[in-house]
């Protein structure tokens, strides 16, 4: 179809009058208000249907897209999509920004609703938004950003005008950010591209949508990544792996009684450099391979171990650790579970000279087990290093990734800790609540 200049100018107008309140919508998450809208009703005459989903990063044959290794289940709240303040973003087939669009957002069904499993997003747009394509098929991606509200977004303050290239979205020198400790539900962001025949978008209407996700040859969803890791501790101290598996009750064990992370940076970035999603001959939502620090991130440098101890230096600021009492049910030994949520870490992003991430762990001993001891002896505090560990020792400081958990198992005390640890992904949904952001 040959392109009029008429529906250039049109097109042109539509993105200069989406770039007016591109800032507004994104920073906000309006998503749903209709006074944003760069869309005239009258023109709006298309109508797409796709879904979103935080469950699972499979794509439609079924093949799984995460690394190799261990699955997590994630709770509800770990998935959760605030449907109120979502973000979605049209490019064109070569990555240009066409237009920032207004759907409606519901869960899939309402049963699976409370689970957060996947959602419906119904759009309307207009029947000359994809005329600058030739053939007779189009290509085009849909971005969405979600649960930026209530996170303290920032840096959306580029020139991301009229024919932009997506690149700009993923700079770490401009792209979206927010503050870490969290506020609320967990930053997320999706990317797919979509191919569809014109013929089947000119058919679409709001009684007959064109359905994204089953209705084209090729259908797919949009997948959501979480744009923060999570830290596990468990206290597995005193735990019996015997026929018949006990633990003690912790007021007759050694207990962990408190976790606090010192040292991470002070913001994350919504979408992941774009080498982590632009690679194996596609571009779209896929488990990262890097740390992704966006350049006004400060780090929070801890004091040591040593100089809280030894030298009654002050451990501030630090995330703090909350009983997690999805991450317990889920464990068959039944131990206790805490965490914390936290942006990406790179150890080569900070000065060499700088303090590594380091967890301090407070431990419960009852006097009983004791004897006549100091009172302050009774909560000791250790410290785990962020690394990984061989044979109990730390190795090298760890690279902490999006969309992981990172685990550390307490299983005695002395002079040390005596660790496991591992890294798993974090997928999967189900229905008990996590413990509140810090």
């Amino acid at each position: 179809m040959k392109t009029t200049i008429t529906n250039i100018l049109t097109r042109r107008v539509t993105r200069l009058m989406t770039m007016a309140v591109l800032l507004t919508a994104i920073v906000s998450g309006c998503a749903n208000d209709d006074s944003l809208s760069p869309l005239p009703e009258e023109e709006q005459q298309m109508t797409l249907q796709f879904t979103i989903t935080a469950q699972r990063l499979y794509d439609r044959s079924r093949t799984l897209l995460l690394p190799s290794g261990t699955e997590q289940i994630g709770s509800p709240a770990e998935n959760i999509i605030d449907t109120e303040h979502i973000t979605f973003l049209l490019f064109d087939g070569s990555k240009r920004l066409i237009t920032l669009f207004y759907p409606t957002v519901a869960p899939e069904n309402s049963d699976e609703g409370k689970n957060h499993l996947r959602y419906i997003v119904t759009a309307k747009l207009p029947s000359n938004i994809f005329d600058y394509a030739t053939g007779d098929n189009v290509d085009f991606y849909i971005m969405a950003l979600a649960n930026l509200q209530g996170n303290s977004p920032s840096r959306f303050n580029y020139p991301m005008g009229p024919d932009e290239d997506i690149s700009l979205m993923f700079d770490t020198k401009s792209v979206i950010t927010f503050a870490a400790p969290l506020q609320e539900h967990i930053p997320m962001s999706g990317l797919q591209l979509f191919t569809v025949s014109r013929t089947a978008l000119a058919a679409s209407s709001p009684d007959n949508p064109l359905k994204l996700y089953q209705d084209i040859a090729n259908p797919k969803d949009i997948n959501m990544l979480r744009a923060i890791a999570k830290i596990e501790i468990i206290d597995k101290i005193g735990y019996s792996a015997t026929s018949s598996p006990t633990q003690k009750p912790e007021g007759k064990r050694i207990s962990v009684i408190s976790a606090k992370l010192a040292g991470y940076f002070s913001q994350g970035s919504i979408l992941p450099e774009i080498s982590n999603w632009e690679r194996s001959g596609s571009f779209e939502t896929q488990y990262v391979t890097g740390a992704s620090i966006p350049s006004n991130a400060k780090y929070n440098t801890p004091v040591s171990f040593d100089a809280m101890m030894n030298q009654g230096k002050a451990l501030d600021p630090t995330l703090n650790f909350a009983y997690d009492e999805y991450a317990t049910t889920l464990r068959k030994d039944g131990c206790k579970v805490y965490s914390v949520y936290l942006p990406e870490f790179d150890p080569t992003k900070i000065l060499l000279t700088n303090e590594k991430p380091w967890i301090l762990v407070t431990l419960n001993i009852p006097a009983d087990q004791t004897g006549d001891i100091d009172s302050d002896k009774l909560n000791p505090n250790y410290e785990i290093k962020l690394a990984e560990y061989t044979s109990g020792k730390p190795g090298e400081p760890l690279t902490i990734l999006r969309n992981n958990i990172y685990r550390y198992e307490i299983t005695g005390a002395s002079s040390s800790l005596n660790l496991n640890w591992t890294v798993c992904d974090w997928d999967k949904p189900d229905d008990i609540d996590i413990p509140p952001f810090n």
